[in-house]
């Protein structure tokens, strides 16, 4: 039961990054790189959170709680080691 549980909040993680990196922040308007006319090179005040970044946060969020649930009681099987 730990170990899927483990492995399911790793794949939350790694599924949040990924839709972190491919689409969860940006700049509304398109790629940043071709927003340089209107925003100049300091693109951070105009960065949004899109919907898909606020699934990978919550995604994370819920990884990063399954896996410390998972091994919120290791201590106890192992003696304190």
């Amino acid at each position: 039961m730990r170990t899927a549980m483990w492995l399911a909040g790793a794949v939350c993680c790694g599924l949040a990054l990924v839709l972190a990196v491919t689409g969860g922040f940006g700049v509304p308007g398109g790629p940043i790189a071709t927003q340089f006319s209107r925003i100049g090179f300091d693109a951070l005040p105009f960065l949004t959170v899109f919907k898909q970044g606020q699934i990978a946060v919550a995604l994370f969020l819920g990884g990063v709680v399954t896996m410390a649930t998972a091994t919120s009681t290791a201590w106890r099987e192992t003696g304190g080691y």
